[in-house]
């Protein structure tokens, strides 16, 4: 894997030969053969599917990529590649991409390689302006919270809070006034404004985006 000027690349290398590939982009990915969901981050998915091909070889029986099953580089589009499935001669990924941007694969020789090339789209600044404040960490947190952690991030009352626990022992009256927006009275009085967004239109975090302090 590396990052590139304007786009991200993935590697596969194969002994014995190129296999037949399909690619395609999913709303998720499923593990062959359980259909068990497999853990991306980003918005937008790639299933990736080698055909006649194992990452196990027979004669002696071992295996030939000894490295993590998932690997999370989260540059600018490529987040996370995953392995989803080893099984009769499908060996399949899925890769987890922060924007739905173009992607082009290729093959290269000595060694047999097959490369996809995936597009920068620009997302522009991040909003988040406390505890997560950029875009690889959302992507980061997003992975993390997809994989069962820290579950209240998705809740913009309980990240209003943690704020608030981050300035104060005691909780301070929170009063939610908008979908997105919540007023804070700290314990000398003044009230707060907290405005906040989820930055991406699939499910994870919430972030704080706004504070406008008040006064007694």
């Amino acid at each position: 894997m590396s990052e590139h000027n304007g786009y991200d690349r993935v590697a596969f290398e194969f002994s014995g030969g190129l296999p037949a590939l399909t690619a395609s982009r999913v709303p998720a990915v499923y593990a062959d053969p359980k259909g068990t969901p497999v853990t991306l981050a980003g918005q937008s998915s790639l299933r990736v599917v080698f055909r006649g091909a194992s990452g196990v070889c027979p004669r002696p029986l071992h295996r030939t990529w000894t490295g993590p099953s998932v690997l999370t580089p989260y540059y600018p589009e490529l987040l996370v590649v995953s392995a989803a499935g080893d099984f009769e001669g499908y060996l399949s990924f899925g890769i987890g991409l922060a924007a739905q941007g173009s992607y082009h694969l290729f093959t290269l020789t000595s060694p047999d390689r097959v490369v996809i090339d995936v597009s920068h789209l620009a997302l522009g600044k991040f909003p988040g302006i406390w505890d997560i404040t950029s875009w690889p960490q959302y992507w980061t947190q997003q992975y993390s919270w997809r994989n069962g952690h820290q579950p209240w991030l998705a809740s913009p009352l309980m990240v209003i809070r943690a704020w608030a626990s981050s300035r104060w022992h005691a909780t301070p009256v929170i009063d939610q006034v908008s979908a997105g927006t919540f007023k804070v009275t700290e314990p000398a009085g003044k009230v707060d404004t907290l405005t906040g967004v989820r930055p991406v239109d699939v499910p994870g975090p919430w972030v704080i985006t706004k504070i406008a302090y008040g006064s007694s």
